[in-house]
């Protein structure tokens, strides 16, 4: 049995890189380290922290759904703000 070469992986289907996303993964576990180290082992600034994480990761996931010529679309107005 031979696979398909044009069969697509999970990450091709929703466009993000996994090297990358470890990557980016590692660094804001460390940064919400950072915070709750920083603000003396407040868990309430630890819980905003991860919260802000979470809706990064939705974010960027969601506009990794959106075709780049839509960007190049909205490029000259978002230059504009």
């Amino acid at each position: 049995m031979t696979d398909n070469p044009n069969k697509k992986t999970f990450w091709d289907k929703v466009h993000l890189d996994p090297t990358m996303l470890l990557i980016l993964l590692a660094l804001l576990v460390y940064s919400a380290l950072v915070i709750w180290s920083a603000s003396g082992q407040d868990i309430g600034m630890m819980e905003r922290k991860i919260g802000q994480i979470a809706m990064g990761l939705v974010i960027m996931v969601v506009m990794a759904q959106i075709p780049p010529r839509i960007y190049e679309g909205w490029a000259p107005y978002l230059y504009i703000i």
